[in-house]
């Protein structure tokens, strides 16, 4: 679905554009995603994704000798997980059409 672009004074930029810029039109797109993660999936994905991500820093200290490839991944997936549950919107539920709210 194509979205109008706004003008420069709706984008928050005020005052003259430079002439070198005049070439390019200027355009303001809101990219805002609604919410597609309800409450328990949030709360599960704080919990595991919190574990998760001390599991990685563990390791990576060298409290076990799993190695910095499965501390470094535990990390990351721990890291993603929290972020998709701070933004309540996980992009891989938006490209299959999954919605637990």
């Amino acid at each position: 679905m194509p979205v109008a672009p706004l003008e420069p004074e709706q984008c928050g930029i005020h005052g003259r554009v430079p002439a070198r810029a005049t070439f390019i039109r200027l355009s303001c797109i809101d990219v805002g995603m609604e919410t597609n993660i309800g409450a328990t999936d949030r709360t599960v994905r704080l919990v595991v994704g919190g574990a998760l991500a001390l599991f990685g820093v563990a390791v990576l200290a060298g409290v076990t000798s799993l190695g910095p490839v499965v501390g470094g991944l535990a990390l990351v997936l721990g890291a993603v997980l929290i972020g998709t549950a701070l933004a309540s919107v996980c992009l891989l539920y938006e490209l299959v059409g999954v919605d637990t709210t």
